[in-house]
């Protein structure tokens, strides 16, 4: 009962989140074979890799989220604590800290 209430909601949202994850590997993949040949120095390169990597499997989660039926407002809320940690996480471990 449950999977004919919901099935069609459920395989819509894994569909969506396995797609975006799959298109955020493969810009990962792109942007660190490219950015350095414009930007000197790896661990820049490096950074600027992992800060667009969050960003976009944020987006790819809130997008699936919302598909899911999630109310907007309350993924962005929980998705910036965790961008923003993210994004902590990174600038120290660059810094060395």
């Amino acid at each position: 009962d449950t999977m004919t209430k919901h099935g069609t909601r459920i395989a819509l949202t894994l569909l969506v989140l396995i797609a975006g994850l799959i298109v955020v590997r493969w810009i990962d993949k792109t942007l660190r074979k490219v950015l350095p040949r414009f930007i000197p120095g790896q661990s820049v390169v490096r950074t600027i890799c992992h800060v667009i990597y969050v960003v976009l499997v944020a987006v790819v989660v809130s997008t699936a989220a919302e598909e899911y039926g999630a109310t907007l407002l309350n993924v962005i809320r929980f998705l910036s604590i965790v961008t923003l940690t993210a994004f902590g996480i990174i600038i120290f471990h660059h810094q060395g800290l």
